[in-house]
């Protein structure tokens, strides 16, 4: 689908009502049980401001996973769509929580570098809607990513198999068939979205796991993306899991609300207050101090000085070892132009 119909899409599911979106969704009775999802899923959670609404969000996973969109993108070859509409819909249905990732994390999860992946990081939140906050993060084209899927697990266990030959076929048009290293292999499927569409990125911990498209997974035994957009998507996706893992106290939620939230559908239904990552959380920065005889030092640029996680020792004689995040720091922010 090209950028101008995806805008036009777009533009169409903001100016439509959930219930009209939901009579163009059901294209039959097999359908039934992910339109009942979408609809207790549809007024679950507040939405704080400069993050989008929550309702209006779930008018686009209802699109993205219902039947029609499936078949669509799998007669059309568009691999991308395909791949984004199982895993919305899977998310859907297995009632995937809302994370709203805080301003003041992102830049330190942009800066932070990743470890390997711990197996343990697959049994964490297998999905999560990760909602960014807006005009912060965009994608390789520069279209602003405003939301981000996490998918864990053991990718295409049961999308892609023998019997199921039209999503094979599509997944892997030349060899008609899902290669047998990916059934089941392990690892995390990132789905960003934006106005102008959908894009799928894949880390795996399963050796020899093959992605669906080189381009969207890093070449082995190198550790960038092709994007430095790209990086950052990872890396917010990535981090943002590895905090639930390791840093439990960046994860916190807001009071419940008192009245109801603006486009609920319910008349006394209150909405489960927005759980975030990184509310509280600050930036730390701190003054280069050189000494005296390194004085041509003292006005080193404003930098970022990278984070990065690594394992430490903790507990009784320090017998234990748990995984830390070493945060990155701003270096000299007095010296950054006005």
């Amino acid at each position: 689908m090209t950028q101008s119909k995806v805008k036009e899409a777009y533009a169409f599911v903001q100016k439509s009502s959930y219930r009209d979106l939901r009579e163009k969704a059901q294209s039959n009775e097999l359908d039934a049980g992910f339109l009942s999802k979408c609809d207790e899923m549809l007024d679950t959670y507040a939405s704080p401001r400069n993050y989008m609404a929550w309702n209006e969000y779930m008018k686009i996973c209802l699109l993205a996973g219902c039947a029609k969109s499936m078949e669509w993108s799998f007669r059309e070859s568009d691999i991308r769509g395909a791949i984004a509409c199982i895993t919305f819909r899977s998310a859907i249905l297995s009632k995937a929580c809302a994370r709203y990732v805080s301003e003041q994390i992102v830049e330190s999860f942009i800066q932070t570098s990743l470890p390997e992946l711990p197996p343990e990081i697959i049994d964490v939140l297998p999905y999560v809607h990760l909602m960014l906050p807006r005009n912060t993060i965009y994608d390789a084209e520069g279209h602003e990513v405003i939301s981000i899927m996490v998918q864990s697990g053991n990718l295409y266990a049961d999308e892609l198999c023998e019997e199921n030959r039209a999503v094979a076929e599509t997944f892997f048009p030349e060899e008609q068939l899902a290669p047998q290293e990916l059934m089941g292999s392990k690892g995390l499927q990132i789905v960003t979205f934006t106005k102008s569409g959908m894009d799928v990125f894949q880390e795996f911990i399963t050796p020899d796991a093959k992605s669906w498209h080189e381009s969207n997974v890093k070449a082995a035994g190198e550790s960038k993306y092709k994007s430095a957009n790209t990086e950052k998507i990872i890396r917010i996706a990535l981090n943002s899991l590895l905090v639930h893992l390791y840093e439990p106290e960046l994860v916190t939620t807001d009071p419940r609300p008192a009245t109801k939230g603006i486009g609920f559908s319910g008349k006394s239904k209150i909405p489960l207050s927005p759980t975030w990552i990184g509310k509280t959380f600050r930036n730390t920065s701190e003054r280069h101090r050189p000494k005296i005889e390194d004085s041509a030092r003292s006005n080193v640029r404003s930098h970022w000085r990278r984070g990065h996680w690594h394992s430490v020792c903790v507990g009784p004689k320090r017998s234990e070892r748990r995984v830390q995040w070493f945060k990155p720091v701003y270096v000299n922010p007095a010296l950054e132009p006005s």
